[in-house]
């Protein structure tokens, strides 16, 4: 295993120079402007980076898994239309239209959602016709909402390191050994991405860019799929240590219907932006309350769930994100 482990970062980090250079050489760079801070153009590669790295780690671990092997080829062709959008800057339209490619290419093979779980009082929550679309919805929510969070420099990588150890652990302690392992491999050649994200070492600087985003968001809702109908794992288990990212979306979304502003436009109304603007902190200090905060949300739902069962974690989900409205909109006012 270490000898493997070895062998990933090694990799990561050749590709990451490799395409930093070939970035540079052909002009995909985020250049600075009045909106983005960093003071030189930087390469977006970060997400092309990663499905090379994730690639790869599949080839050297030999996963046997039919739907893994199908996410990390599919996640692929996600981080090459995000790359498209980070070098033409996309219609929303057309960027969602060839987002559904992939997702729709893994509901096919059967990588959907039949039903929401089993709850005391209610049961089962069935889909029936709707599984299909029900599903593809979630997964573009959860891509958008990736690419929402990502707007520091570490932060989205942390979120990610963050959330693959809580859904390993999870598969620990469910005794789910096998997929419990690949999971933390996963973290890895994000933990060399966020080398060069924060430029540790004075390695050259590296964007996820939509790429990026799109890349982990699409890795991590199908996992969350697969955990759940391969290795019934509970969605009421699942949705924690995602919440953060999920609350984000749909309380920032909100907020702009309500202020009739474009839903899809760029802005500073996302959390990150709003804790350096009404609390001064800076990024390092954004990331670690938000990561504290992502592992709050985490031990929270799987404490009500130990104690009090499925429904009651549900029902505390949907609490804490008016919570979490009620909270955004104090920010942003």
């Amino acid at each position: 295993m270490a000898v493997n482990l070895s062998i990933v970062l090694i990799f990561q980090f050749l590709i990451l120079i490799l395409l930093d250079k070939i970035a540079k050489k052909f002009n995909f760079l985020d250049y600075p402007s009045k909106r983005k801070k960093h003071s030189k153009p930087t390469p977006y590669i970060g997400g092309l980076a990663l499905s090379f790295g994730f690639l790869f780690l599949h080839y050297l671990l030999s996963i046997n898994q039919f739907f893994i092997n199908m996410i990390l080829m599919s996640a692929f062709l996600m981080s090459l239309i995000g790359l498209l959008d980070d070098k033409f800057d996309l219609n929303p339209f057309v960027k969602l239209f060839l987002q559904s490619i992939p997702v729709l290419i893994l509901i096919s093979k059967g990588l959907y959602l039949s039903d929401l779980g089993e709850y005391e009082i209610i049961g089962k929550i069935g889909l029936g016709y709707y599984a299909k679309f029900f599903t593809f919805l979630c997964c573009l929510l959860l891509l958008n909402s990736f690419n929402y969070i990502d707007g520091i420099d570490g932060l989205l990588a942390t979120l990610f390191i963050n959330i693959f150890v809580s859904f390993s652990l999870i598969c620990y302690f469910l005794d789910k050994i096998y997929i419990g392992q690949i999971l933390i491999f996963f973290i890895f050649p994000v933990i060399v991405f966020f080398i060069f994200n924060i430029s540790l070492f004075k390695l050259p600087k590296i964007f996820l860019g939509d790429s990026g985003s799109n890349f982990l968001g699409f890795i991590t809702g199908f996992m969350m799929i697969l955990l759940y109908i391969e290795f019934s794992i509970e969605p009421t288990i699942l949705i924690w240590p995602v919440a953060l990212i999920i609350f984000d979306f749909l309380s920032t979304s909100i907020i702009r219907i309500v202020k009739k502003n474009k839903l899809f436009q760029t802005g500073d109304d996302h959390i990150h932006y709003q804790l350096m603007k009404k609390f001064n902190l800076d990024i390092k200090e954004i990331n670690l309350t938000l990561n504290i905060i992502n592992i709050f949300f985490t031990f929270l739902g799987l404490s009500i769930i130990y104690f009090f069962g499925t429904f009651y974690s549900i029902t505390s989900f949907i609490i804490m994100f008016f919570l979490y409205l009620r909270f955004k909109v104090y920010l942003v006012n």
